[in-house]
């Protein structure tokens, strides 16, 4: 399952080919995403907010959410219970987020 389909999405399939990939969230016309989503949920994560959740039929080995997270403007914790309860009892969330302390460490290196 990927949360935000995006071109992370292509690449995922392209190095996985014989994953099935499902994706939650906003969908992205015209990067290919057709080619590569087996069945896609339509849901703003914000909507957790209001005890909502799509009806998803099964659990998954790996979810991912990659650019996804900063920008959520709900509780990170309602989400990630949300996600949990897809997630096979040995799978494995991979999340990323930006570092913020990264471009001042790249502007204002430490001095010797």
């Amino acid at each position: 399952m990927d949360i935000g389909p995006h071109f992370l999405t292509i690449l995922l399939k392209e190095r996985i080919p014989a994953a099935s990939i499902d994706s939650l969230g906003f969908w992205l016309d015209g990067i290919g995403l057709e080619s590569v989503v087996e069945k896609h949920y339509p849901f703003d994560l914000a909507n957790i907010a209001k005890g909502e959740f799509p009806e998803i039929e099964h659990t998954y080995d790996l979810i991912t959410m990659a650019k996804v997270f900063e920008h959520l403007y709900v509780s990170p914790r309602l989400v990630l219970s949300s996600l949990l309860k897809i997630l096979k009892p040995d799978g494995m969330l991979l999340l990323t987020a930006p570092n913020g302390v990264a471009p001042i460490l790249l502007k204002f290196p430490k001095k010797t």
